[in-house]
């Protein structure tokens, strides 16, 4: 008798992974008490002309200044944005919001609370932006490797 392979070989390899991955201890502590490392920030800016426009920028690392810029009709639109955390959990935020090259909105810096909207108005135009927190995700190994289907 001849052996031939079952095709749902490769099917017992990856359950069999998975099996050993729900095994792992899960810990919410763990989870939590990873510090965040970079931000995610949603930003919505009105200009004088009435145009709204919507930017998000994500994986900011903390203390750099990030330039978020996109084009909409014929007018460029870009905002410089630093972020900095601080000890009681809320960020420094330093932003400058430029149409054209020109500056609607001159390098502000002020506190904002994660996860809550902060509005700055300038003349017609206004910048409305969120803060959010980005935990960096564990790497996950499996039999020395991090290819999560272990060379399957």
């Amino acid at each position: 008798m001849q052996h031939v392979a079952s095709p749902f070989a490769p099917l017992r390899s990856i359950l069999a992974a998975a099996l050993v991955l729900t095994a792992l201890p899960r810990s919410a502590d763990a989870a939590e008490s990873v510090a965040p490392t970079s931000a995610r920030v949603e930003i919505h800016l009105h200009d004088a002309a009435g145009a709204d426009i919507d930017l998000v920028g994500e994986h900011l690392r903390w203390n750099e200044t990030h330039r978020l810029a996109t084009t909409v009709g014929e007018h460029r639109h870009a905002v410089a944005i630093a972020i900095e955390p601080t000890d009681d959990g809320a960020v420094s935020v330093a932003l400058t919001y430029e149409r054209d090259g020109a500056k609607v909105v001159e390098r502000k810096r002020l506190t904002a609370s994660m996860a809550e909207p902060v509005e700055l108005i300038e003349g017609e135009a206004s910048v409305l932006f969120v803060v959010r927190a980005e935990v960096p995700r564990a790497k996950l190994e499996v039999d020395g490797s991090d290819d999560p289907l272990g060379g399957i």
